[in-house]
């Protein structure tokens, strides 16, 4: 059985403008020959008519000079169609016309805000596919994250964060093709269900070492993490967060942390043991450590200039409930 989907999807490359002034028809520099590319422009046609555009958003399109039409940007240097912004368009449809797979000079297209219900997971892959996509891809899909996502080996930065869709309808059942992204160096599944990931944390520890951010906040993260991995890959993360996922225990010693504890360390409410010792923070405890009201032990002691007077008057009724202080 085919899965569906429906999504809103952001694509970006380095070099394009990020969006064209006022929703409008450009061309992105002064490129003078008016005239569209026909095929180019047969392509744009045939996309329209697989839409439906209740608001008339593509009303401008008509006439032979597709450079004027809404939400078309075209290249200065060779007059070819680069870009595509339908955002707020409020377009409707089951299906996007694969001409759109003629605009071979496509850069940038902006698909957010409408409503394509019943996208088909095939028919949503080949828009990710129209260029070399090396940059950025920004995803909000309401469904089940298609695995083809693990063919942009060149990507560099991911956002499936589905913070705006707090009732998670966005979920990934694995992750193993994440670690074929190669080039990968920015990870955000903020809000993505992961509570049925089968082996999350092999498979994020086979991510590549050029990531230096993964954002995993409020992921259901399930507890079958391995007691002990062979290796560790991540050793370029610059951000880790793994806050509201009901982590239990959180082991920092002896890692070279310097700087004061960040305050949202507050945000990990289920922790029940806290190691920090080993490490150069200095500066008092944020007061949001007085969140944890489950810590059973907190690990201090052997933190280079770090002081337990530095814990304040207002955690003490904390602090009385925590079984070794150490």
């Amino acid at each position: 059985m085919q899965k569906h989907i429906s999504f809103i999807v952001l694509i970006a490359l380095p070099g394009v403008p990020s969006r064209l002034k006022n929703g409008q028809g450009s061309i992105v520099g002064a490129y003078m020959n008016r005239s569209c590319v026909e095929s180019e422009k047969q392509a744009l046609v045939l996309l329209k008519e697989s839409l439906v555009d209740d608001l008339n958003y593509l009303s401008s399109w008509v006439g032979d000079d597709c450079y004027a039409w809404r939400g078309v940007g075209c290249s200065n240097r060779t007059g070819h169609i680069i870009q595509l912004d339908f955002r707020n368009g409020d377009l409707k449809g089951d299906q996007i016309n694969p001409s759109l797979l003629k605009l071979k000079y496509l850069a940038y297209l902006d698909l957010s805000n409408n409503s394509f219900h019943g996208i088909q997971t095939p028919d949503f892959f080949w828009v990710i596919q129209v260029s070399n996509i090396s940059q950025s891809v920004w995803l909000i899909i309401k469904g089940l994250v298609p695995h083809h996502l693990g063919n942009l080996s060149s990507l560099r930065y991911l956002d499936l964060n589905n913070q705006h869709k707090r009732n998670f309808q966005l979920h990934i059942d694995s992750l193993e093709w994440v670690s074929r992204l190669l080039s990968l160096e920015h990870l955000d599944l903020t809000h993505v269900n992961l509570s049925g990931a089968i082996n999350w944390f092999p498979a994020i520890n086979m991510l590549p070492r050029s990531v230096l951010v993964l954002k995993l906040q409020s992921c259901q993260l399930p507890d079958n993490v391995p007691l002990h991995l062979p290796f560790i890959n991540l050793t370029s993360l610059v951000l880790l967060d793994l806050s509201h996922n009901e982590l239990a225990y959180l082991y920092l010693q002896f890692n070279h942390f310097n700087g004061p504890v960040p305050s949202s360390i507050g945000n990990l409410t289920s922790l029940l043991e806290l190691q920090l010792s080993g490490n150069n923070f200095d500066g008092s405890i944020p007061e949001s450590i007085g969140s944890l009201t489950s810590l059973s032990e907190l690990h201090l002691i052997a933190a280079t200039n770090f002081r337990l007077s530095w814990i304040p008057q207002f955690m003490a009724a904390t602090i009385s409930s925590v079984a070794h202080l150490f």
